[in-house]
């Protein structure tokens, strides 16, 4: 009957999703893993901040000027990093492409960074929609998608990682945020020495 075949039907879509979710969990557990275990993380490399934003800025001008964002840069030449580049470029990377999913045609995302005796900081700021104050408290986590959205890009991975990477760094990532008024992600850096 036709309703067997829905009820079989909803068990293979069910079956399918879960081993889908099994397999992304996998990889996301492993590639995880690997950020704090993985002997070519190079930590100490110093990395000239504006070259680690010019990076990120040249990986998604071409998408901000197809849909009228702009995306600004400000920061003392002189800042470097004590970092792995390619991680932490990763990790501003994927908090960037976010600021881009949710700003509407014409927004603007501002990454600066500064640097004082205690630590290196990068803040990326946008002027789009803003997260929900229930969303707030689980964006960091892995899979999460917020019920307040009508996002379909992604799928929950990019700022988990981002905080991952940040936090292997000895790091530090927040996130403030108001309705239709934009969104702040401050990282913080701390400048440790073998003293």
């Amino acid at each position: 009957s036709n309703e067997h075949l829905l009820r079989q039907e909803g068990r293979l879509s069910l079956a399918h999703i879960s081993t889908v979710h099994s397999f992304c969990s996998e990889i996301v557990k492993r590639y995880f893993h690997r950020i704090g275990l993985d002997p070519a993380f190079r930590m100490g490399t110093e990395a000239e901040t504006r070259l680690l934003m010019q990076d990120v800025l040249e990986r998604f001008e071409t998408w901000a000027e197809r849909e009228h964002k702009t995306i600004t840069l400000s920061g003392k030449e002189d800042v470097v990093l004590s970092c792995d580049a390619l991680w932490v470029s990763e990790a501003i990377g994927n908090i960037v492409k976010n600021a881009l999913e949710h700003t509407e045609n014409g927004g603007h995302i501002g990454v600066k960074w500064s640097q004082s005796p205690l630590m290196t900081q990068i803040e990326i700021s946008d002027d789009g929609k803003g997260i929900h104050p229930e969303d707030l408290y689980n964006i960091f986590k892995r899979f999460y998608r917020s019920r307040f959205s009508s996002d379909v890009h992604g799928i929950g991975l990019g700022l988990p990682l981002a905080k991952s990477i940040v936090e292997a760094h000895g790091g530090t990532i927040s996130v403030t945020s108001s309705l239709g008024a934009g969104t702040t992600f401050t990282l913080n850096f701390f400048n440790l020495t073998d003293e």
